[in-house]
């Protein structure tokens, strides 16, 4: 629902005395002043315009695979990115499968459901124009690539410019809204509720052995569980 999520829930199990877990960010997070901090703070940063590239997939691959196999806990925001608080999107289910790879391994893992909802979003006031700079980088991105197929390298070099300037300035709406609300006297609340913890593997030991169909069953039963929660009756 916000940026603000990965910083409320960290905060909760710190203070509950449960391990900070790390987590999953856009790369567009990785920005000055807080990209490093985010790193620090367990970020691991994802580029979603890099899916293409194989060697970059392989290698973001293993590194979760790698956390996750060291007993590290991971907080994945299931949607794969921000919604406008109107239910429940799509789920992405990339990382349930890099979670059943490391349990085919032998590793049990467990999952906790967690939903997080707001009187008040924070980033409310400026999802327009985020939505707007988003739409403007990929038509950018678009023009990169069909100026380098036309082997145009002058304008290949003007565009790129374009698009990093823009790209940076991407998490400034961002900025400004953390920042806005400081000030502001109505700040509302936030609302955390966590469901029943369960072991995946152990879930699963009646699905069977079909990769697509145990993936599937996981990430519908995410999907329930999220949806139970979002719900002002939802499990407590």
């Amino acid at each position: 629902l916000s940026l603000a999520d990965f910083l409320i829930q960290g905060k909760v199990l710190w203070q509950s005395g449960v391990p900070v877990p790390r987590y999953i960010a856009g790369e567009n997070l990785d920005k000055f002043p807080f990209g490093k901090l985010w790193r620090k703070c367990g970020a691991y940063y994802f580029d979603r315009d890099a899916k293409r590239d194989n060697g970059y997939m392989a290698a973001y691959d293993e590194e979760i695979k790698a956390g996750l196999r060291n007993g590290e806990n991971l907080l994945v925001y299931a949607e794969g990115g921000r919604n406008r608080g109107d239910g429940i999107s799509r789920i992405q289910s990339g990382t349930i499968g890099q979670v059943l790879d490391v349990v085919d391994e032998g590793n049990e893992i467990w999952t906790v459901p967690c939903f997080i909802d707001y009187d008040k979003t924070i980033e409310s006031g400026v999802f327009e124009k985020v939505d707007t700079y988003k739409t403007e980088l990929r038509q950018l991105r678009t023009n990169l690539r069909d100026l380098k197929r036309q082997g145009k390298s002058v304008r290949v070099f003007i565009e790129n410019l374009k698009y990093q300037r823009k790209n940076k300035l991407h998490f400034s709406w961002d900025f400004y809204a953390f920042l806005k609300r400081i000030f502001e006297s109505d700040k509302g609340e936030a609302h955390l509720r966590f469901g029943e913890a369960f072991p995946i593997g152990e879930f699963l030991t009646s699905v069977g052995n079909e990769d697509r169909r145990r993936k599937r069953i996981l990430t519908e039963k995410v999907e329930h569980e999220l949806i139970s929660l979002s719900r002002p009756h939802g499990k407590l």
